[in-house]
């Protein structure tokens, strides 16, 4: 019985590691740009991002060269909506402080 006991609470360690791990799958230096392209089909997108307190973090989407929607502000929550023809989104996230910030994305 205390095998099954060890195995399960090994197990519920391992998911709860990997768990905790997705929750801020990104790292941005204090200072730092990061850009992701991905695609979207045409309409309203939400984009939105989450950091875990550490800095200031700024959101800037673009379509082609050109900006189509940020925001920015004091914070490292951001979400910005805009509508595309489709196609590929630029999404930069721009950290303002002078520390690292894990964050997440909805994209």
């Amino acid at each position: 019985m205390w095998n099954k006991i060890r195995k399960l609470a090994a197990t519920l360690l391992v998911v709860l590691f990997v768990a905790v791990s997705n929750v801020f799958p990104y790292v941005i230096p204090g200072g730092a740009t990061q850009t992701f392209a991905r695609g979207v089909n045409p309409g309203w997108v939400t984009v939105q991002i989450r950091g875990n307190g550490n800095s200031n973090l700024d959101l800037y989407v673009y379509y082609g060269n050109t900006l189509i929607g940020r925001s920015e502000s004091p914070y490292d929550s951001e979400a910005v909506q805009v509508q595309t023809r489709g196609g590929t989104i630029t999404i930069a996230v721009v950290n303002r402080g002078g520390y690292t910030n894990d964050y997440q994305t909805n994209f």
